[in-house]
């Protein structure tokens, strides 16, 4: 699966940076932004190894509210079709919101048309 978002993202000239598990994901998501280069977006799935997406995404909130940092745009995508996850992600307060929740099988204009949002 993230070897199909790399492609569509290459396909949309997206630079990217790839994480194996939701840990390495908060890492590199400080390493960038600690290196004053700043993701524009992050894309993660919901069910990662070592720290879930929803976990990866409580942390980098955490991050950016304890160092005053405008909130990145978060999108997780899964295979999940339970409300009940949907709605964790997208309902929650904005300190541990995710901007974005695409279902997988994700096409590539489904991604665009999130992306152009962003």
């Amino acid at each position: 699966n993230a070897q199909v978002f790399v492609n569509y993202l290459n396909r949309l000239k997206v630079k990217t940076a790839l994480a194996t598990n939701g840990l390495e994901a908060v890492e590199k998501y400080q390493e960038a932004h600690n290196s004053k280069e700043p993701f524009d977006a992050i894309l993660m799935d919901y069910d990662m190894p070592v720290m879930t997406g929803k976990e990866a995404l409580i942390q980098i909130r955490k991050y950016e509210k304890s160092n005053n940092l405008k909130p990145c745009t978060i999108i997780i995508v899964s295979g999940h079709v339970d409300e009940r996850i949907i709605n964790e992600c997208l309902a929650a307060p904005r300190e541990l919101k995710a901007d974005y929740f695409i279902r997988k099988p994700v096409t590539f204009e489904q991604l665009q048309q999130v992306l152009s949002k962003v």
